[in-house]
């Protein structure tokens, strides 16, 4: 199965290229081995990200119209038919991936720069955000997705840990400012 969320649904949430963003699930391959997209949006300015797995290794791909894009793999790679839990995190500049409440080390970066003007991109064919398929309608996942959520900022490493663990009655204390109430 698939979500296709349409794009004036998710106002709140416009990815830019420096956008600030975290997007956590647990995932079950069964057969990661393949090019499966979790999640993916592209804005009506051009910029793109897509969550992927790629050869049983986290990826987190983003396109800039202004600087090109890039792939990101992370290690350790996540088994398949086994839960894993994955947070991806951007904060506009750095990439993070963290596997089971632990950052994952980047394993290889690909830039592959900028497309030139013409060219029509893989993914131009909608502004929805994907679930559990890239937005050209392909590079389905094949497997399980529970609990996303997706964050309109850079969550701490604290914060990630504590979803992880199931501990979300805590509060990291650089979440909130004196005088906030947390709802």
């Amino acid at each position: 199965d698939r979500i296709n969320i349409s794009d004036a649904s998710i106002d709140a949430f416009a990815f830019n290229g420096t956008t600030n963003f975290t997007a956590v699930m647990w995932v079950k391959p069964n057969n990661a081995a393949s090019n499966p997209q979790l999640v993916g949006h592209r804005s009506a300015a051009g910029y793109y990200f897509g969550l992927n797995v790629v050869q049983n290794l986290p990826d987190l791909f983003t396109d800039d119209v202004v600087a090109g894009n890039q792939n990101c793999f992370f290690s350790p790679g996540i088994a398949n038919n086994t839960w894993s839990h994955l947070a991806y995190r951007w904060n506009g500049t750095h990439k993070n991936v963290f596997i089971n409440g632990v950052e994952g080390s980047i394993f290889s970066c690909v830039a592959n720069g900028i497309y030139a003007a013409g060219i029509t991109r893989w993914y131009a064919s909608g502004l929805d955000l994907t679930v559990g398929m890239s937005s050209s309608k392909g590079n389905f996942f094949n497997g399980s997705l529970d609990d996303l959520n997706i964050y309109n900022r850079s969550l701490t490493t604290k914060e990630i840990v504590k979803i992880y663990q199931n501990r979300t009655d805590l509060i990291d204390s650089p979440s909130t400012e004196d005088g906030q109430i947390w709802k």
